[in-house]
């Protein structure tokens, strides 16, 4: 057979590069594997060239430096390393570079003058560059030899792209896969938080879950109540927590590395705290510390460790952690609302049988007493109020009228009102004066309760006919008796109404023990005559724009207008008057006694 032309085998040759670089492309697109695709282009290349000595480089987009990522000959042990070189890319438009166009990338990595780079690129990414080193190859490289690697390494470009842009895509599904896992596991946890009343149930269920979901085994989770710090749950910790206040943790504005935390002070105060937390975390392998808010406040801090098997958290992971978290605090929240919740309804129960029993203590109807007609009226400004009235009759056929006003309000008032009822009734049975029966009460007011908490009171003994008051009156506001009289003889039909005020008695119960004994006085009264008992919610009901007092002298004003009509329409009166005045807002409890002589 006769040998082949130059010609020919140029000819020849040219069709076996056309062969093996349509091979190569077709292999490459089906692998999708970036090691098999560089490892691919490094021995093609070598193999064409027959040198032993090349690598291959590449740049990632945003990074200033290339990575040996392929290496033969003496480059082979360089696998891995990082050269610290940064490419101007905008100015990378060729296909092959030789010394003298980039003489400093060629002194980073060390070739020869000789050498050749072959430009890794597509049409919109620089990737990188293959580097020959010819140094002892006998003949240089042919244009031919030059333009197949040319081609060689636009396949290899474009594939490795793709299989860069593959590989992140399982990466990104990977994130998902493992995101829809979190999402799940989330929804279950937060169904099954839902259910919990406890918090130590929560709790356990979190341990479980870090160490089930991501293999963590050392944590420690503080919560916040208020300006308390307590642990709510840790594991793996040997040694208690440090002295220090933990607050300092609570300060720390983000997920922080424990080395980050190290450079972070807050202000000069908390530094030794935050350095002693610090200590401690590090010598408990807590490499992360993650702040919990809840509405714009720091509730919970937790530091977690590395997993049990050694590796480092991803931040998916610690996404996973802090959302875990972040579930925990708000059930933690929910529980103490129930449980706040459950308080309130019962204590509503007990103020509720407080109100119905205090109700029980205040005579709903009044006795009848000849000569005498009599009404009253209590409104508490709370569901306990601290005003008190009563009327019973005593053995020796009299009645004994009483009315008071504790301090403040609610329980604690109508329990001090309720001692009061039962010495009234105790003492109204003993063969004693009004007047000492006050010292007895005041002196037992006095030694029992609080210096702040004291009792306006006046009573009266009123004989069964009706006529005669005897009366003690303890720092209580004056009742006030009304009488109608003839003002001038001379002037036909002119009256005018006559005011009394039965202040006779001594100091309020409770102030100081009796050391100076209660006065009791007299008071007759005649036919038509009205009056007035009442507490200080009377008169100092509050103009509901000026704030002013609705004061005594409006109260005797609408006395004397309805002077001539009964008991009960003298009441409606005031109250009625004390209401729109006041445009139905009651700051104090208000009791009101009409009683008229017949």
């Amino acid at each position: 057979m006769d040998e082949l032309s130059p010609k020919d085998r140029a000819l020849e040759l040219g069709r076996f590069e056309q062969r093996t670089l349509l091979e190569t492309g077709r292999d490459l697109i089906e692998s999708q594997d970036p090691e098999f695709i560089l490892n691919n282009l490094l021995l093609i290349s070598l193999g064409k060239l027959r040198v032993s000595t090349a690598c291959i480089i590449v740049h990632r987009p945003g990074e200033d430096h290339y990575l040996i990522k392929k290496g033969k000959g003496l480059y082979s042990k360089l696998e891995g390393e990082l050269l610290n070189y940064e490419p101007n890319i905008n100015e990378l438009e060729k296909g092959v570079y030789y010394y003298d166009e980039l003489p400093k990338l060629f002194e980073t990595l060390q070739l020869s003058k000789d050498a050749v780079m072959f430009h890794l690129r597509t049409s919109a990414h620089h990737i990188g560059f293959l580097c020959i080193e010819p140094t002892f190859r006998s003949e240089t490289i042919t244009a031919q030899e030059q333009d197949f690697l040319e081609n060689l390494c636009l396949i290899t470009s474009a594939t490795l792209s793709n299989s860069i842009m593959f590989e992140e895509l399982k990466k990104i599904n990977r994130r998902l896969d493992r995101k829809i896992y979190d999402l799940d596991s989330l929804f279950e946890l937060s169904k099954d938080f839902n259910q919990m009343q406890s918090i130590d149930d929560l709790s356990k269920t979190m341990k479980f879950a870090l160490l089930g979901q991501l293999f963590i085994n050392r944590f420690l989770f503080l919560f916040k109540e208020g300006k308390q710090v307590k642990v709510l749950v840790q594991s793996g910790l040997e040694t208690q927590t440090p002295d220090n206040d933990p607050l300092v943790l609570f300060n720390l504005p983000r997920v922080m590395a424990l080395d980050e935390i190290a450079d972070f002070q807050s202000n000069d105060s908390s530094k030794n705290g935050l350095e002693a937390w610090i200590s401690y975390l590090s010598e408990q392998k807590i490499h992360y510390i993650l702040p919990v808010q809840s509405q714009g406040e720091t509730l919970g801090v937790i530091g977690i460790g590395n997993k049990s098997t050694g590796q480092v958290l991803a931040g998916d992971e610690l996404d996973f952690v802090l959302s875990l978290t972040n579930l925990v605090v708000l059930n933690i929240k929910r529980i103490q609302l129930l449980h706040e919740q459950l308080l309130n309804q019962q204590f509503q129960k007990e103020l509720e049988l407080a109100r119905t029993i205090q109700e029980g203590l205040i005579p709903k109807k009044l006795p009848n007493i000849k000569g005498l007609d009599i009404v009253a009226e209590n409104i508490p400004s709370e569901q306990i109020g601290g005003d008190y009235f009563d009327l019973f009759q005593l053995n020796d056929g009299s009645y004994l009228l009483s009315i008071a006003d504790v301090t403040g309000k609610g329980v604690p008032a109508a329990l001090l009102m309720a001692n009061l009822q039962a010495m009234i009734h105790a003492l109204a049975l003993q063969d004693t004066t009004i007047e000492t029966a006050t010292g007895t009460i005041n002196d037992f007011i006095y030694t029992n309760t609080p210096a702040d908490i004291f009792i306006t009171f006046f009573w009266t003994k009123i004989e069964a006919n009706g006529k005669t008051l005897k009366f003690v009156n303890a720092g209580h506001d004056h009742p006030i008796v009304f009488r109608k009289s003839e003002a001038d003889r001379t002037v036909k039909n002119s009256t005018q109404i006559q005011q009394f005020e039965l202040s006779e008695g001594g100091l309020v119960l409770g102030a100081l023990p009796t050391s100076t004994p209660y006065t009791s006085s007299y008071f007759t009264l005649e036919a038509n005559d009205v009056v007035i008992f009442f507490t200080d919610g009377v008169t100092e009901a509050l103009h509901h724009k000026t704030k002013k007092e609705y004061n005594l002298n409006r109260l005797k004003t609408i006395v004397a207008v309805h002077f001539n009509r009964t008991a009960k329409e003298i009441k409606e009166a005031i109250i009625s008057d004390v209401n729109k005045f006041s445009n139905y807002t009651q700051h104090d409890d208000l009791t009101l006694i009409v009683m008229k002589k017949k």
